[in-house]
């Protein structure tokens, strides 16, 4: 079997998962992407697919120094 790609980003009320290049819904946490990414990756995994998951960091920081 092949190989599920799940990626999670965005920022602060809008982060979206990508699974397999195409976008899917909006959620309001990166959390909530997380768990919905852990979901679907358990199903692919019980199809006999492997799985990655990618988290990157939210696109606006509040701890970086201005420049």
């Amino acid at each position: 079997m092949g190989i599920a790609k799940y990626e999670i980003f965005g920022k602060d009320g809008a982060w979206r998962l990508r699974q397999d290049g195409k976008p899917e819904n909006e959620y309001a946490t990166k959390e909530a992407a997380i768990e919905a990414a852990i979901a679907a990756a358990s199903i692919v995994l019980r199809e006999g697919y492997d799985f990655t998951m990618t988290a990157r960091p939210s696109e606006t920081t509040t701890d970086a120094p201005t420049k």
